[in-house]
């Protein structure tokens, strides 16, 4: 019995073998028609890191055409692919790779891109792929911090000291080309229809000598300007003066007036 059995297994043998391999050769293909390998795009923003490695060399950076996005290829299965989208990927550019040319005023970095997660069964293709740079000499200047208001006080009221105290300078830095353009910082205050003194948070704004906004850069040491946490306004109320004192004409608007006895006071109206 035991050698009847032998005898049908190894009876063709060669053919049960090549059966077996064939059979394994379509189960591939049948796998493969179902879920095959596909190619996809994908786009992402690419992060900067060690810019500090720029400052360093007294240079500030701004990315060249749209070279702060990178569009990729990726490689797999149908059935992972279908599950990724753009978030699923980060490309980073390290300066510390900079790549400059012979002027000094342009560079390239590599980007290198990445799944997030493991995928077993997707590549990426991240060949030649670089964020381009322009190079610019770095400048910083200090300027003070100049008060302005805009709107309108409440009818009967006048408008008196505004000031920034908390801060009053401001630092800034960037190219030399754009940065030597700055004539001065101003932090402008709303008090349209105010009847009483306020406080406000007011981000200043750059004027160049011509009374316009500076130009704006996009790198990492321009337009950092703090709220001016301190900016005071000092708003009057001319319909009951204090401590009886009648003003009138241009005294209105300066914060001061003056008795029959020629002694100047002042309204303490700042706020804090």
């Amino acid at each position: 019995m035991a050698k009847k059995i032998l005898k049908t297994l190894v009876n063709n043998l060669g053919f049960k073998i090549l059966a077996v391999v064939l059979a394994f050769i379509l189960w591939l293909v049948v796998y493969n028609i179902d879920d095959p390998k596909k190619s996809k795009t994908f786009t992402t923003n690419v992060t900067v890191e060690n810019a500090s490695a720029v400052t360093d060399m007294n240079k500030c950076y701004e990315v060249l055409d749209g070279t702060n996005t990178v569009t990729f290829t990726v490689t797999g299965k149908r059935s992972e692919l279908e599950k990724l989208d753009d978030t699923d990927f980060s490309a980073v550019a390290d300066m510390n790779r900079l790549i400059i040319n012979d002027k000094g005023n342009k560079a390239s970095v590599p980007i290198e891109i990445s799944a997030k997660r493991t995928y077993t069964s997707v590549s990426i293709n991240n060949k030649n792929k670089y964020m381009e740079l322009s190079l610019e000499d770095l400048m910083s200047r200090r300027f003070m911090i100049s008060a302005d208001t805009s709107g309108k006080v409440a009818a009967g009221y006048a408008l008196g000291e505004v000031s920034v105290t908390n801060p009053n300078v401001l630092n800034v830095s960037g190219p030399a080309s754009i940065v030597k353009k700055v004539d001065k910082v101003v932090a402008t205050i709303d008090v349209d229809g105010m009847s009483s003194n306020l406080t406000d948070n007011v981000i200043p704004v750059l004027y160049d000598s011509d009374g316009n906004e500076a130009e704006q850069y996009d790198g990492d040491d321009f337009g950092k300007n703090p709220e001016c946490k301190g900016s005071t306004a000092c708003i009057f109320d001319n319909r009951n003066p204090i401590r009886g004192i009648s003003c009138s004409g241009d005294q209105q608007h300066t914060g001061y007036c003056e008795t029959e006895r020629g002694i100047q006071c002042t309204q303490s109206a700042c706020f804090t």
